[in-house]
């Protein structure tokens, strides 16, 4: 199972639109497991997204792994910018959980504030 990781405290939330827009990225240990990913995330069922696939890079540790996990994720895709239909974040972390599970991998959410 995936694991979501909120980083955000706040959203912006676009009252006359009833938007909320998200910055994505998606954390996990071998780029066939990140691939996977991509062909099973429909996204954009919960609105239009820009940017898909934009740039990937990698980090020597997960930042999500406390100083005692030895944890190691190699590849970090930044998925794109979200632009969500809804104000409602638990309903999108809760369709956001539902997509990670298959392929177990970990999303990190940064909500613009």
């Amino acid at each position: 199972m995936g694991v979501i990781k909120n980083l955000a405290i706040d959203c912006k939330k676009d009252t006359e639109h009833k938007k909320i827009y998200l910055d994505i990225y998606i954390i996990c240990k071998d780029l066939d497991t990140l691939q996977d990913w991509f062909k099973l995330a429909p996204l954009n069922m919960m609105g239009t997204v820009l940017g898909k696939k934009i740039r990937s890079f990698t980090l020597p540790k997960s930042p999500l792994a406390n100083k005692k996990s030895k944890d190691q994720y190699a590849h970090v895709q930044y998925f794109g910018y979200v632009k969500l239909k809804t104000c409602n974040v638990n309903a999108v972390l809760a369709t956001l959980e539902i997509l990670s599970r298959p392929v177990g991998v970990t999303i990190l959410i940064y909500i613009k504030t």
